[in-house]
């Protein structure tokens, strides 16, 4: 039996979706395989919500819980998402007791170089439970401004975050 197309999927394309009209959009595509459109429409609605719930709320819950910790232990001056890297990876050596988890969110931190973008576009990614600002080929506002070529793509942030996850 075919899927019926969900109630939550957009029957109007957003403007950074129109590049894909002729790839997962095309019926005579999909009637090669004997697949319904509606059915493309629910298996990506289904994969935004694993990849929102599976990746990014994790994600965005152990940053909260990390600088809960930190701000508990005194160091509330040090956040994820407020200072660099070289900071994190200081605090994760000093504090690697109290803050085991920390060491190992690093290394998903480490695709930026903007960590306030980084961390604010993965918080902003995480709320709801399907990717609903989620752009394929950018990213989202920052500090008043359109996304820019010198921040990371949404998609490099997932992709960067899953490529740790499954290696």
């Amino acid at each position: 039996m075919l899927a019926t197309r969900s109630p939550h999927s957009s029957s109007s394309l957003r403007d950074d979706d129109e590049g894909n009209q002729g790839s997962w959009r095309d019926d005579e595509a999909w009637g090669k395989f004997d697949i319904d459109p509606a059915c493309v429409n629910e298996w990506i609605w289904n994969l935004r919500k694993w990849l929102a719930g599976t990746i990014l709320h994790r994600l965005a819950h152990e940053i909260e819980k990390i600088n809960d910790t930190l701000t508990s232990t005194g160091n509330g001056d040090i956040q994820i998402g407020k200072v660099g890297l070289d900071a994190l990876r200081h605090i994760g050596d000093l504090k690697a007791q109290q803050v085991p988890s920390l060491r190992l969110l690093i290394s998903h931190l480490e695709l930026s170089t903007n960590q306030e973008y980084l961390v604010q576009r993965i918080k902003d990614l995480a709320r709801g439970d399907s990717l609903s600002c989620f752009r394929w080929n950018r990213g989202g506002r920052w500090m008043g401004k359109e996304w820019d070529k010198e921040l990371p793509t949404d998609t490099q942030i997932l992709f960067h975050r899953s490529e740790e996850r499954f290696s």
